[in-house]
């Protein structure tokens, strides 16, 4: 095997095909964790954005939206926390996905009261990631077909 392939189990695709696919914001300061990321985000078949800040993860955000975002804590200009309490102004219900090199509970407990999703530290396992993922993905189905259906609802009353 190749340093860059990337092995995924078969069954871990990540859904079925829509008429958008859905896309997912990659922000870290470090270009591997980024491509690493970009390679799994690939292989279970969504779109991705790429941001090397939060300042530039916010603008991307605010130009395309994401359906979930996967970010760094620990980046210059704008931090992870940072971002993901500005996006959460944007959308409370936005799902966002936390990674970190350092095992500080303090920032874990700062970063799942300002709504984060799920937290993954580095360095990163393939599966967790997957999950991760996976599981947030399933959140934002959930969130979609909610707003749907209250949609339906209001035009029904």
């Amino acid at each position: 095997m190749h340093r860059n392939e990337l092995l995924i189990p078969s069954g871990c695709g990540g859904r079925a095909q829509e008429m958008e696919k859905e896309k997912i914001l990659i922000v870290d300061d470090e270009p591997g964790i980024r491509s690493f990321m970009s390679r799994i985000v690939e292989t279970l078949q969504y779109d991705h954005l790429e941001a090397s800040d939060g300042e530039e993860a916010l603008q991307l955000y605010i130009e395309h939206k994401a359906d979930l975002i996967l970010s760094d804590v620990r980046m210059p200009r704008l931090d992870g926390l940072g971002l993901l309490e500005q996006v959460k102004m944007i959308n409370p219900e936005q799902v966002v996905i936390m990674v970190t090199a350092f095992d500080d509970s303090d920032t874990v407990k700062k970063a799942l009261k300002a709504g984060a999703y799920d937290y993954i530290n580095k360095p990163l396992d393939l599966d967790e990631v997957i999950y991760s993922i996976q599981r947030g993905m399933e959140k934002v189905r959930f969130l979609k077909k909610l707003k749907d259906y209250q949609d339906n609802l209001e035009t029904v009353s």
